[in-house]
């Protein structure tokens, strides 16, 4: 075994064990990458809303949260690779907010001292929506995600797993030697038996 990758994965074990020192060096030899992912797909007007640092932040404590199942990475390059998928995914994500929604576009937001704010306030109504699931609807969508994996074989929990952590079709069906066409179904499948249930 090359002793790069070796040292990479005793690394990657410290961190997982939850080692300061082991994070905190995974973090400096990778903390660059993830800066320039996110500088990569961050939109010029999302800039004025966003500091890269902020979406760094959030990609460090999601890796760190995940568990060593949810993240199989074995090689530096396989790491980089999956903390730019990471990064990318939160920036587009919140670019997808603030910029495809009414309620958060950016292109809407007018200054306080324009004559009439007060207007437009008026004209987008009172009630404002929660912009983030409550508590108990997080806990009742993870417990029928849990039902609806506990149904399926191991190599369609896996295929969901994945989906859910932002790999494409193609990527997915890499990993586990299927066809993209066979992924696509599959979701068609189960999309179809949520619907009915």
């Amino acid at each position: 075994m090359d002793e790069k990758v070796k040292e990479f994965g005793e690394l990657l074990d410290r961190v997982r064990a939850g080692e300061e020192d082991a994070i905190r060096i995974l973090y400096e030899r990778y903390s660059d990458e993830v800066i320039r992912a996110i500088r990569r797909y961050l939109k010029s007007q999302m800039r004025r809303q966003y500091d890269s640092v902020d979406f760094a932040q959030s990609v460090w404590m999601s890796f760190l949260r995940l568990p060593a199942t949810r993240c199989p990475v074995s090689t530096p390059d396989e790491l980089v690779g999956f903390l730019w998928r990471m990064a990318m995914h939160k920036v587009i994500d919140a670019t997808r907010q603030k910029m495809g929604t009414q309620k958060y576009d950016i292109a809407r937001e007018t200054s306080i001292d324009q004559p009439d704010r007060l207007k437009k306030r008026q004209d987008l109504g009172d009630g404002i929506a929660a912009c983030y699931p409550t508590p108990s609807q997080v806990m009742i969508a993870d417990e029928r995600w849990e039902k609806m994996l506990e149904r399926l074989p191991p190599g369609h929990r896996r295929m969901l797993e994945l989906l859910r952590d932002g790999y494409s079709h193609g990527e997915i069906a890499q990993v586990l030697n299927v066809t993209p066409k066979a992924i696509q179904r599959f979701v068609a499948e189960l999309r179809e038996q949520v619907e009915r249930a």
